[in-house]
């Protein structure tokens, strides 16, 4: 789930979960 936060964190700080 890490790895998948920090990509999403780069799209969507706002929802890394929901990206």
């Amino acid at each position: 789930m890490a790895r998948l936060l920090s990509g999403s964190k780069r799209v969507t700080p706002s929802s890394p979960g929901n990206a």
